[in-house]
């Protein structure tokens, strides 16, 4: 949930809203997401997870999957990384925000905690992106269902 001391998202519509709000409890209530910050046994995920940023298709995420990374160690407040990823939306193609979809997908029986946390990226970017660009999600302003 972001944070009420932080401006960031106070304009964002409320589909834009729930989604991230979504997206949050998704995240903190994963069994291996908890893991992933406290136990040493999945050190590894981090690298891995940072590594996708070298695929030839995703390099433009490799700043957004580092910050992404630090937010998961550092447990710092979920707005500062919900701010640092919209600020990169303009860079993100929405292709790119599919290719790590993909990727994650590919990649999940290989690395699964790093692989969930692109998933995670990917959805995060993609409301965000949305949200930028003007997209009504669901239909919200024209009688949609949300």
């Amino acid at each position: 949930m972001m944070n009420a001391s932080n401006s960031f998202g106070n304009d964002f519509s409320r589909t834009t809203k729930n989604l991230l709000q979504l997206a949050h409890l998704m995240l903190i209530t994963t069994p291996a997401f908890i893991q992933m910050r406290r136990s040493p046994d999945f050190e590894n995920w981090q690298a891995d997870f940072i590594n996708f940023g070298n695929n030839e298709n995703l390099q433009s995420l490799a700043e957004t999957l580092y910050i992404a990374s630090e937010f998961v160690t550092e447990c710092t407040d979920n707005s500062l990384l919900l701010e640092a990823l919209f600020r990169k939306t303009d860079i993100i193609k929405p292709e790119t925000i599919t290719q790590a979809c993909i990727t994650a997908e590919k990649s999940a029986n290989t690395m699964p905690y790093a692989s969930f946390m692109l998933s995670w990226c990917a959805f995060c970017l993609w409301i965000l992106a949305a949200e930028k660009r003007g997209i009504d999600l669901y239909y919200e302003n024209n009688g949609g269902p949300i």
